[in-house]
């Protein structure tokens, strides 16, 4: 099952992180904050980041069926500039989930 790690809306301007995911440390929640919020409003919609139940970290947009705002068709491109730019950061946060959530023992 996916796990919601944070959420940033275009529509209603509000920015969200799981409760379950506010121990991870202040300058990571605001790299994804800041990734978020900068994603949602670019794409024009619902921007999410999460983990996937293996602990790795998937990125999706969603768009209300009406907007076409939505700049679908940059989504992959958009996503894989992310994961470019951020590999430290992702690598850590899945250590991160591996370790408190999944508490797998890591050598």
């Amino acid at each position: 099952m996916k796990k919601i790690l944070v959420a940033s809306s275009v529509y209603n301007e509000k920015y969200y992180i799981e409760s379950e995911f506010e121990k991870i440390p202040i300058n990571i929640q605001e790299e994804l904050k800041t990734i978020c919020i900068k994603t949602s409003n670019y794409l024009h919609c619902i921007f999410l980041i999460g983990f996937n139940e293996d602990g790795s970290i998937y990125f999706e947009a969603r768009a209300k069926d009406e907007d076409n705002l939505f700049k679908e068709n940059e989504t992959d491109e958009v996503i894989n500039i992310i994961i470019e730019q951020n590999k430290e950061l992702i690598e850590s946060l899945t250590l991160w989930y591996k370790i408190f959530i999944l508490k797998e023992n890591i050598q």
